[in-house]
């Protein structure tokens, strides 16, 4: 279900018996990009608001999730289980670069307002912090004592906030 400026009425976006997660509007309001498993596993889709067409993203066997957006709307990053970061250019859904950290899958991810970072958390108590453009590990925080689930920058991108299983 979902709401669209302008439009007074919810109405629903996708139909069939299976599980969606992780919405994401695009910045410029046409493109919603989510989580389904309509194939049995946990894949990126994006769905013009516009028109209705669904195009898939991603094609494997482990988890992809939490998708952002990057500031200017042209491309979307995802976190995986199997450790990857992959951005994703939404016109023509091709996959621009990926990059991976060592050790646990990752749970969440978000774009800096600025575009000049991505800080994923992971399975583990790793906080990073990424270069979009060269994939360069910019900064690790080892802060939390358990798995961080949630990741999320400030609207000014000079501040973030993190939700954990330590409750912390």
């Amino acid at each position: 279900l979902a709401f669209l400026p302008g439009d007074p009425q919810i109405r629903q976006l996708t139909e069939g018996d299976w599980d969606n997660r992780d919405p994401a509007v695009s910045p410029n309001l046409d493109q919603l990009a989510f989580s389904s498993r309509r194939d049995g596993n946990w894949e990126l889709y994006l769905l013009d608001l516009l028109t209705g067409e669904l195009r898939r993203l991603t094609g494997t066997p482990g988890f992809e999730g939490n998708p952002t957006w990057s500031p200017d709307g042209t491309q979307v990053v995802t976190a995986s289980s199997d450790r990857s970061i992959v951005i994703w250019k939404a016109e023509g859904a091709e996959q621009v670069t990926t990059f991976s950290t060592e050790g646990y899958g990752l749970a969440s991810v978000d774009w800096s307002p600025l575009g000049i970072s991505i800080g994923t958390g992971a399975y583990n108590t790793d906080l990073l912090v990424w270069d979009p453009t060269t994939g360069e590990q910019r900064l690790a925080l080892k802060d939390h004592t358990d798995w961080i689930y949630a990741f999320a920058y400030s609207p000014d991108g000079q501040k973030a906030a993190t939700g954990s299983k330590d409750t912390r």
